[in-house]
């Protein structure tokens, strides 16, 4: 795995992830599925550094394909539902996944 990536997990400190942007690290590695350290960020939550991914150039529109059902989805697709959403990030996200249709 990549260090952004593995920087995405539950319990890391933003300030790592912050630290990989600011060296440099390449910020749509994915693994084998499609999914970046955006997708990860956004699956565990991690809205702040969801919108600082976003900043540095992150594709929030890139595919990933679901491992067991081969579902194909988007970060902006999957993260618009969630309840706990900051409305800005949201109404970003909305706007990406507009543009792209």
């Amino acid at each position: 795995q990549f260090p952004l990536l593995l920087a995405m997990k539950p319990g890391i400190p933003d300030e790592v992830g912050l630290a990989l942007l600011a060296a440099g690290a390449p910020i749509d590695t994915a693994d084998d599925h499609g999914r970046t350290a955006l997708f990860w960020a956004a699956a565990n939550r991690r809205f702040a550094m969801v919108a600082r991914l976003l900043d540095a150039g992150a594709d929030p529109l890139r595919r990933w394909t679901h491992p067991v059902d081969e579902r194909v989805s988007t970060i902006a697709s999957a993260v618009l539902g969630q309840p706990d959403l900051p409305a800005s990030l949201a109404k970003r996200l909305a706007a990406l996944e507009e543009r792209a249709r």
